[in-house]
């Protein structure tokens, strides 16, 4: 992979995901400091390191590294649900706005 493109992937991973770039270096195991250099383009090449950071935004892509939902987060969605298709989509669109609104806060 050429640098230039994988610098861009990485802006792009990080911009749709909203994931830190600390969280994305030690989900690679790599140094933060790298990936902050790549994600505002500083380096020349593409590493060994820069293949476990594309390795593990594919991974991640792919869901293989997703959270389990909290034991209180679930109840609380459960209980709220009640098995009421009207609540459901409420709870839906609840998520959807937060979603969209994540980097506000």
């Amino acid at each position: 992979m050429k640098f230039d493109l994988f610098c861009q992937k990485l802006k792009s991973f990080l911009n749709d995901t909203g994931m830190s770039k600390n969280a994305l270096a030690k989900k690679a195991g790599v140094p933060q400091s790298q990936v902050s250099n790549w994600s505002r383009g500083i380096g020349k090449r593409f590493t060994e390191n820069a293949k476990k950071v594309v390795e593990t935004m594919d991974n991640l892509s792919q869901g293989q590294y997703q959270q389990p939902i909290p034991k209180e987060i679930e109840s609380a969605v459960r209980v709220a649900w009640n098995g009421d298709p009207k609540r459901a989509k409420l709870i839906c669109d609840v998520l959807n706005t937060l979603e969209r609104y994540k980097d506000c806060a």
